[in-house]
């Protein structure tokens, strides 16, 4: 090892996990579009539409851990026992004093998007029913199916509840809906989640300093040696 190579020191801390999952999120939901004529597009739909909501729990978990206040009576561990729904209610009420609407959107997205994810992970025989309508193909000979419009369907974001017949456009919805529900707790928290706290890494050095880490999540993109950069 010449001098040039050696290290500087080493970075430590818990990883920005929610900077993970939207972009892995984002790049299924993108797969799924250019797929669209594929059944692979069900199938990247599916896994950008859990990631997405996935998302939003590690988010409200970092927001705990990065910003809960040290004179509250509750401590930060027993609060991140709390139902995800809860989370998102009471955490910015007790950081800044405001919260959201729970009767009105982004926060009923959440709701529902916590049903699908409960859903599916949690899936019994019985969960997913579905309806389809079927017609005479006279081209082919065979019967055609499609989804009916009175099969049932999430309230506020519209995806059908059987995952089986979601489309790249549901992959969007979500996306749509959870990142009006990222920029709601960052107008309630103003000032707290910025670009850069969304998208980075905030690790300790062995020299103790707190470092910002911009990650490099595409592989052309990255050396051999590092995961990232400091601005």
């Amino acid at each position: 090892m010449n001098a040039d190579d050696k290290p500087l020191g080493t970075l430590s801390g818990a990883l920005n996990h929610y900077a993970l999952l939207k972009h892995d999120a984002d790049r299924m939901a993108a797969f799924a579009s250019q797929h669209a004529d594929s059944p692979l597009q069900t199938c990247f739909t599916r896994s950008a539409v859990l990631l997405y909501v996935v998302s939003l729990e590690a988010l409200i978990n970092r927001v705990i851990e990065d910003f809960w206040p040290a004179s509250s009576t509750r401590a930060k561990g027993d609060v991140k026992q709390w139902p995800t729904a809860d989370k998102w209610h009471k955490v910015p009420l007790e950081i800044c004093g405001k919260t959201f609407d729970r009767g009105t959107v982004p926060f009923q997205y959440l709701k529902a998007l916590i049903d699908l994810r409960n859903d599916f992970v949690h899936a019994k025989p019985d969960t997913f029913r579905v309806i389809w309508e079927y017609r005479h193909d006279h081209v082919n000979n065979r019967k055609q199916l499609s989804p009916s419009p009175k099969q049932p369907k999430y309230p506020h974001i519209g995806l059908f509840k059987a995952p089986s017949e979601w489309i790249p456009q549901d992959a969007e919805t979500v996306k749509r809906a959870t990142e009006e529900l990222v920029a709601g707790l960052a107008s309630l928290l103003s000032n707290k989640i910025t670009n850069q706290w969304l998208t980075s890494d905030v690790l300790e050095s062995s020299h103790g300093q707190r470092i910002t880490v911009t990650r490099r999540f595409d592989p052309e993109e990255k050396s051999n040696k590092m995961p990232g950069h400091i601005p």
